[in-house]
C-alpha cells in the first residue's frame, strides 16, 4: 500500500511520450510489492540482454515499438535483440500504465480489473492526459476505457493489413488525430510476427493518413 501511494503521489513526474501501452496489472513474482514499472523499464537491459523476468511481456513490445520508431520496418527485418541488445533501449520511448496498480498472478481476473478501473479511473485518465500520447496500444484493456476515451463506431477503422487473431486487433482514429489499437496482451500465445506486424502496419497507415 505504501508503494501504491508513492506512485499516485508522483504522478506529476510523468512526462509526455508519443507511445503509450496500457495493460491490466503487473505480475507478482514474489517480490513483495517491488513492482514499480518505471524502474523495471529503466533497468530492463542487462549486460547479457533483456531482464529474464520481462521476456514474456516485453519481447513483442520491443519489436513492435522498434518497428514503429524506425520508419515502420516490419518484424522480419528487425535484428534479434539477443544479438544486438541495444534494441532493448527502445523501451525508454514508451510509457506503460497498468489499470490495476497492485500486482496480480499469471492470469488476470477481468471482473477485478473492471472494478479497479471503475473505482480509480480518474487516476488512470489523468496519467493518460499527462503522457499525452499520439499512439495508444491496449493489451485487452481498451474495452474498459472505451466510453471515457470518447470512442465510437465512427472512429473504428477496418485495416486490410491486419491479420485477425481472436478478433484482434481493432484500430480507432480519434478526432484529435491519435490512434488507439486494441490487441491481445503482448505475452499472448500468438505468432510474434503477426502480433508485431499488425501494430506496426496499423500505426504506419494512421501516420500516412492523419494529416489528410
Amino acid at each position: 500500500m505504501i508503494e501504491l501511494k508513492k506512485q499516485i503521489k508522483e504522478i506529476d513526474k510523468l512526462i509526455e511520450k508519443q507511445y503509450n501501452i496500457i495493460l491490466k496489472e503487473p505480475h507478482d513474482k514474489g517480490e513483495h510489492g517491488k513492482f514499480d514499472m518505471r524502474h523495471l523499464i529503466q533497468d530492463a537491459k542487462y549486460e547479457t540482454g533483456l531482464n529474464p523476468n520481462m521476456k514474456a511481456t516485453f519481447t513483442n513490445i520491443i519489436y513492435s515499438t522498434f518497428g514503429i520508431l524506425n520508419n515502420f520496418i516490419s518484424w522480419e527485418k528487425i535484428e534479434d535483440f539477443r544479438e544486438n541488445i541495444e534494441l532493448i533501449d527502445v523501451l525508454q520511448n514508451i510509457a506503460l500504465i497498468n489499470i490495476r496498480k497492485l500486482p496480480g498472478v499469471a492470469s488476470s481476473d477481468d471482473k477485478e480489473i473492471e472494478n479497479t478501473y471503475t473505482a480509480h479511473k480518474l487516476l488512470l485518465l489523468k496519467q493518460i492526459e499527462i503522457i499525452n500520447p499520439d499512439i495508444i496500444i491496449g493489451g485487452g484493456t481498451i474495452n474498459y476505457l472505451y466510453t471515457d476515451l470518447k470512442l465510437s463506431k465512427a472512429d473504428k477503422k477496418t485495416l486490410t493489413k491486419f491479420e485477425n487473431v481472436n478478433n484482434y486487433p481493432k484500430a480507432y482514429f480519434t478526432a484529435d488525430k491519435k490512434i488507439i489499437i486494441e490487441t491481445c496482451h503482448p505475452a499472448a500465445r500468438v505468432s510474434q510476427e503477426v502480433y508485431c506486424n499488425n501494430i506496426i502496419s496499423g500505426v504506419k497507415y494512421w501516420h500516412s493518413h492523419m494529416n489528410k
